[in-house]
């Protein structure tokens, strides 16, 4: 019983612009969402974004990024995209079916949490299907599991989880992978 709605700010080539990402967020919020989730990402701190970010968070919203798939495997390194690059947004990496890093994920100090992003069957153009791999691939479960973990919370203490409750909720539901914090944040999400 899901309601979505969805907002489209990139072309058919993947490409866009800030103004377009701030208006569609601008206009989540205006509808009241629970959940915002963007596959999307720039290397800049743009503070415009920042700025309609933490307005959402202050709206009580729940924004969970893609944190990008400019990886080159190495821990040890920093690729940071933003939106998901903020502490404000739920950070989420890609880790491949034996739950090891996804070569491409980025590592950074933001990564909250971790999904399966590697070779993830999803629905293409045409009525077909199609495999793909990247964090926007990984995305889409945790806001999965962050929407079911807000109804919970309604459910069970009939008012809306603050944003807080709802991390802290995700952050319980979590496996750690023994991988790097740099990598995994907290680790696999994986609804209890």
């Amino acid at each position: 019983n899901a309601k979505l709605l969805i907002l489209k700010v990139l072309d058919k080539n993947g490409n866009g612009n800030l103004e377009s990402v701030v208006n569609a967020i601008n206009y989540a919020i205006s509808q009241e969402v629970d959940v915002i989730t963007l596959s999307l990402g720039c290397p800049i701190d743009v503070p415009e974004l920042r700025t309609v970010v933490r307005n959402a968070v202050a709206k009580n919203i729940v924004i969970v990024c893609a944190a990008g798939n400019d990886g080159d495997n190495n821990s040890e390194t920093n690729e940071i995209d933003y939106p998901s690059g903020y502490t404000e947004t739920i950070s989420v990496g890609a880790v491949d079916n034996t739950r090891l890093n996804a070569w491409f994920t980025n590592s950074n100090n933001q990564i909250d949490c971790v999904a399966h992003g590697v070779k993830v069957i999803s629905t293409g153009l045409n009525n077909d299907y199609m495999e793909m791999s990247g964090t926007s691939m990984s995305t889409p479960h945790v806001t999965g599991v962050v929407a079911l973990l807000i109804e919970k919370f309604i459910k069970e203490w009939n008012r809306h989880p603050t944003t807080m409750e709802t991390y802290g909720q995700l952050i319980k539901n979590t496996i750690d992978l023994n991988l790097d914090k740099r990598i995994q944040g907290n680790g696999l999400v994986f609804l209890k």
